[in-house]
């Protein structure tokens, strides 16, 4: 029988509207960077980006991605709301740049909301180019989470590149 963690899906941006406080439990995140860069990302189909509140919404399309970090933690009781709850297999996990072996089950808490049906809604993809964008993805995301600029191990150029290389996702046009 296997255990069941529990993570956050962070989507990474170009615009992090999102403030999502949680609990980190430990260090033990699905993601995790080391020398060699970053490594299992989070791929989400099917939904899309809402740039204005940084919630993922389904599109029912296949081809809209939203592409992110997995956190070991809890979303704080305030929030529990706005995320969509998850339970499944590791193996069931869409993950580039696969490092390790993932065996347990998961519980993991999405940014969620829900597709406004009023509206048509259309989907762009968006990728992450802008130096300045990356250096704040650095500092507000992969920083406070994995204190990479206190890692010698961790190259903060590589970094960046894996940034750009990497998150590209789709948003819904405003």
């Amino acid at each position: 029988m296997s255990t069941q963690r529990e993570y956050v899906f962070i989507p990474i941006t170009n615009s992090i509207t999102i403030d999502v406080k949680i609990t980190i439990g430990g260090s033990d995140h699905i993601t995790n960077i080391d020398e060699r860069g970053i490594h299992n990302v989070l791929v989400i189909t099917g939904y899309a980006v809402d740039e204005k509140n940084g919630r993922l919404v389904p599109t029912l399309d296949p081809c809209d991605y939203v592409k992110g970090i997995l956190v070991a933690g809890t979303p704080q009781q305030a929030q529990s709301n706005d995320f969509l709850t998850l339970k499944l297999p590791a193996n069931k996990l869409y993950l580039i740049r696969k490092k390790g072996n993932i065996s347990d089950d998961l519980k993991i808490y999405i940014p969620y909301s829900s597709p406004d049906a009023r509206n048509s809604m259309k989907t762009k993809p968006v990728s992450i180019s802008d130096d300045t964008i990356v250096n704040n993805i650095i500092k507000e995301v992969f920083d406070k989470i994995y204190n990479i600029t206190q890692k010698e191990k961790v190259k903060i150029e590589k970094v960046k590149e894996d940034i750009k290389e990497l998150f590209s996702y789709y948003a819904l046009e405003q």
